[in-house]
């Protein structure tokens, strides 16, 4: 009997001391537990002040771009109210920056280069690479397009001229080739008329037209191929130009060098006589081909003039609208 009182009451000994050691283990836990949470914090926190510290760095040594794509993946990744007004300032110091720099570049270009559009063009190109986050970068994407299109209409003007003047040097082209198949024509009739006649009068103006022309002819062909065969021309000409300017001068050309070196070669009237009925039946063949190489390059002088034209209403256009762009837009 005394043993079961003995038991009993340490039974209730141990039951009313349990709830006391539940309560201590659950306050370690929760202390623990809120131990975990505060270090989490304050290690996320000091993790956040290093980035922020980093991105220092970033503005310091000019990499704006990519300090302003860090503080805006800071802002959207943190959520500390002194952390993120830290950064809204430097966003805020970012765009200052960008839109002062803007400010001296267009007056530098201003006072420097009496508003130099190749100049602008390269300053714009530094400014979008450098400050893609500004604010106005969308007016000014807009403003360097205006100028690019206005430089390259300028240079492909610049390329047009030049071929005109190239093939101008010496008198009109076209003028030239009509004149060259002129002469030509003359130095054929004279032929035919040998052969209706076969007289000596008729050989010997033949001959003396010849003489007369030989170096026209040749310095023709000189001042044609020049065009065909100059440095600054092959820039812009392509092998089909090239070869329509070959195919018109040799079509011009060889019949007459092969009228007058058979006649300086041979000797009988027999033999004249037959050379130059080749040289007439060859000229009526290539007679078809010269006139349409000679179409084909007033049609490629049209285009020529057309495009210069065309180049220089889109550089006007282009510059106007530079000139009337509001800059205020930019620098507000």
């Amino acid at each position: 009997m005394n043993f079961s009182l003995v038991k009993l009451e340490k039974s209730n000994i141990y039951q009313k001391s349990k709830p006391i050691k539940y309560i201590i283990i659950s306050f370690i836990s929760i202390f623990f537990l809120l131990f975990l949470i505060i270090g989490y914090q304050l290690l996320n926190y000091y993790e956040a002040s290093k980035i922020l510290s980093n991105i220092d760095y970033l503005i310091e040594t000019n990499n704006f771009n990519d300090a302003f794509n860090k503080l805006q993946h800071f802002n959207n990744t943190y959520t500390y109210n002194t952390l993120n007004n830290k950064a809204n300032d430097k966003i805020n110091k970012l765009q200052s920056i960008s839109q002062t720099e803007f400010i001296k570049g267009i007056n530098y270009i201003n006072m420097t280069s009496s508003y130099d559009l190749n100049e602008l063009e390269l300053f714009l190109k530094n400014f979008q690479e450098t400050y893609s986050f500004s604010n106005n970068i969308s007016d000014i994407n807009e403003l360097s397009s205006l100028v690019i299109d206005y430089n390259y209409n300028k240079t492909k003007l610049e390329e047009k001229e030049l071929i005109i003047e190239n093939l101008n040097k010496n008198g009109n082209l076209v003028d030239l080739i009509e004149e060259y198949i002129t002469e030509s024509e003359k130095l054929y009739c004279l032929s035919s008329e040998y052969l209706e006649s076969n007289s000596k009068s008729s050989i010997l103006e033949i001959i003396k037209s010849l003489e007369e022309n030989y170096y026209y002819y040749e310095d023709m062909e000189i001042k044609v191929d020049a065009i065909k065969t100059s440095d600054t021309s092959n820039i812009f000409f392509t092998k089909e130009e090239y070869d329509l300017v070959k195919s018109l001068i040799h079509s011009c050309v060889s019949p007459t060098f092969a009228i007058y070196e058979n006649i300086s070669l041979l000797e009988t009237p027999k033999q004249l006589n037959k050379s130059i009925k080749n040289d007439l039946n060859q000229y009526h063949i290539l007679k078809p081909k010269v006139n349409s190489a000679l179409s084909d390059t007033k049609s490629f002088l049209d285009n020529i003039y057309k495009e210069r034209d065309l180049y220089l209403l889109k550089k006007d256009s282009s510059y106007n609208k530079i000139k009337n762009y509001n800059f205020q837009n930019l620098v507000n």
